[in-house]
C-alpha cells in the first residue's frame, strides 16, 4: 500500500530583502514545502511579492488573515523582531508551526510568552533560539 505524501503548506509575514534573497531560494529547493500565502506590509505589496516571486501563492492584507487560513500549516516570520512574538503567541494559538528567521525574540518577557505558547505542542524554530535563551537566562 502506498501512503500519500502531502507537502507542508507556508505562509509569510514579512516579505523583504532576507525572506527574498535568502528564504525563498532555500525554500524552493525543499521538495516538501509549498509556499501558498503571503503577507507583507500593505495588500498591494503582499500581491507584488506574490507576482514577483510566487504567482501561486495568495496575498493578504494583514497577518492575522493569514494565520486564519486552516490549510497553512507553517507561518514563516520574516518581519522585524520586535513583531515576532505577537505575531508567534497568535500563530501558536492558531494551531501553526512556526518559524522565525532572525532571533527568537526582542527580550526575556517575549521569549517566555512565546515558550508559554508551546504548550500547545507546536513546535517553533528559530536559527538563534539556543544562543537567545542563553543570553536572556544569563541577562535575567
Amino acid at each position: 500500500m502506498q501512503s500519500r505524501h502531502t507537502k507542508l503548506k507556508i505562509g509569510i509575514v514579512g516579505a523583504g530583502l532576507i525572506v527574498k534573497k535568502r528564504h525563498l531560494p532555500a525554500l524552493y529547493q525543499v521538495e516538501d514545502v509549498k509556499i501558498v500565502g503571503i503577507c507583507n506590509s500593505s495588500y498591494e505589496s503582499s500581491e507584488k511579492f506574490c507576482a514577483d516571486f510566487l504567482p501561486d501563492a495568495k496575498p493578504y492584507a494583514n497577518w492575522a488573515e493569514l494565520l486564519g487560513e486552516p490549510d497553512i500549516d507553517i507561518i514563516w516570520i520574516g518581519t522585524s523582531p520586535y513583531l515576532y512574538a505577537t505575531i508567534a503567541v497568535s500563530a501558536l494559538e492558531a494551531g501553526k508551526h512556526v518559524f522565525c528567521q532572525a532571533r527568537m525574540a526582542m527580550n526575556l518577557a517575549e521569549a517566555e510568552e512565546m515558550c508559554s505558547a508551546l504548550c500547545s505542542g507546536i513546535p517553533i524554530w528559530s536559527p538563534c533560539f539556543a544562543h537567545r535563551r542563553m543570553d536572556f537566562a544569563e541577562a535575567g
